[in-house]
């Protein structure tokens, strides 16, 4: 008669051997992770906003003069993202930023361009309100305040991640301010051709 440890442990063996031996397979499966690009903001309420699309786009080489009278070249680059807001209406975003075009595009930019890094171009909010659409550009007396960082760059998959803020005024009534809080966006692709 066996031992009733024996037993155990030679019925754990077993079970062990079986895992190990039904689990070999001739094919080696590959995981791969898909990346889903978001961009997503709030805006003069505590509602965040979800961009349905996103995409990131280099533009023309362009030359930038400072108030010293020196210039520099930047690339242009343009972020833009389009989606449906809580109010049931269809916008969209473009950022427009240029930038010292060396392969990274880590740092922190603003309306106000700084040597060898640049700066914001632009930053434009378009809404389309019943047929009507409204566009917001950079409010000037805010412009210390606003700014666009890429804070990592994946060089091997080619997407981008960061954060912004804004304070735009309507193009025809400078007096309506929109304020874009905890903009984000992340995994967005730039594979530029």
């Amino acid at each position: 008669m066996r031992n009733p440890f024996t037993q155990k442990l030679l019925l754990i063996v077993a079970l062990l051997c079986t895992v190990v031996l039904t689990s070999c397979r001739d094919k080696i499966e590959v995981a791969q992770i898909e990346r889903v690009a978001t961009f997503s903001f709030s805006y003069d309420n505590l509602t965040k906003q979800f961009a349905e699309n996103a995409y990131f786009f280099q533009g023309k080489t362009v030359l930038h003069e400072y108030e010293d009278g020196s210039s520099e070249l930047f690339t242009r680059y343009l972020l833009t993202a389009s989606g449906i807001n809580d109010a049931g209406n269809t916008y969209s975003i473009n950022i427009e930023f240029d930038l010292v075009n060396d392969g990274t595009y880590i740092g922190i930019y603003r309306p106000q361009y700084e040597k060898g890094i640049g700066g914001i171009y632009s930053f434009n909010y378009l809404e389309n309100v019943s047929g009507n659409y409204k566009s917001y550009d950079l409010d000037p007396a805010s412009i210390g305040e606003i700014y666009f960082r890429v804070e990592r760059q994946n060089m091997e998959e080619k997407l981008v991640l960061g954060d912004f803020y804004a304070k735009l005024q309507n193009d025809k009534k400078p007096e309506e301010k929109i304020i874009f809080y905890e903009g984000t966006f992340k995994d967005i692709s730039y594979v530029l051709e």
